[in-house]
């Protein structure tokens, strides 16, 4: 889902409000995964963006806090929506070290060295580091220095 949904539905009913859609949306996911895998399915999703509550919190057991820009910006977004997420009451929350989407005048890896590091120490003191996102971010392709 690209976000969208819930604004476009209202618009067509405006009786089904962000809210309801939301959590219609992650509940129904959550039963339906439930019936087809079992009692171990589980999902990750986003608990707080855009400073609006996005997943139901007793459905989320890890809260992943969005496409960030691989720029220091990107990682004090993704920050305040962890500190954020857990103000609000989600239990584990992390994010995608170094940001989602790259930075084209961080060079051809899409992201600074410093910035990956910085990231990895947030991500290392949250309840999940995800290694995901846009160009090639795997550590050891900056250099040998820090691997």
């Amino acid at each position: 889902a690209d976000g969208t949904d819930p604004y476009i539905i209202e618009v067509l009913d405006p009786r089904v409000t962000w809210e309801r859609y939301r959590t219609a949306y992650y509940n129904d996911t959550f039963q339906i995964l439930r019936r087809l895998v079992g009692p171990d399915a589980l999902i990750m999703s986003r608990p707080v963006d855009s400073d609006l509550d996005y997943s139901p919190r007793d459905i989320v057991f890890m809260g992943w806090v969005g496409d960030e820009d691989g720029t220091y910006n990107g990682l004090k977004t993704a920050l305040r929506y962890m500190l954020e997420s857990g103000r609000r009451g989600y239990v584990g929350f992390g994010s995608d070290i170094g940001g989602y989407r790259t930075d084209p005048k961080a060079g051809t890896l899409g992201r600074t060295k410093e910035l990956f590091l910085r990231w990895t120490a947030i991500g290392a003191l949250s309840s999940f580091m995800e290694n995901g996102g846009g160009g090639e971010d795997l550590p050891w392709n900056f250099d040998n220095e820090r691997t």
